[in-house]
């Protein structure tokens, strides 16, 4: 069986326009290291450090809950994260 549909209006838009747009994100990161002697290193990092929300993805994503894309922003979806370490070399 054989189906043929309608031509599609070319100025149709299967998707609404406000959808195929994502606003821009700007996110600050730091980081810093600082060698204690030539064995010990100590080291940190501020993630988003201005807690900048991840703009909504809805093409994507479809909102929800976790209306973000990220494979985009993670920084701003998780906001500001910190992170410290220390590297000890056995030499």
């Amino acid at each position: 069986m054989r189906h043929e549909s309608a031509p599609r209006d070319p100025n149709e838009r299967a998707t609404p326009a406000y959808l195929c747009t994502v606003h821009s994100f700007v996110e600050t990161n730091l980081y810093a290291r600082y060698a204690v002697d030539q064995h010990l290193a100590v080291q940190g990092s501020i993630t988003n450090v201005f807690n900048a929300q991840a703009p909504i993805d809805a093409q994507t994503y479809g909102g929800g809950l976790l209306a973000y894309n990220g494979a985009f922003e993670q920084d701003g979806a998780i906001g500001r994260f910190f992170l410290v370490g220390a590297t000890y070399k056995l030499e």
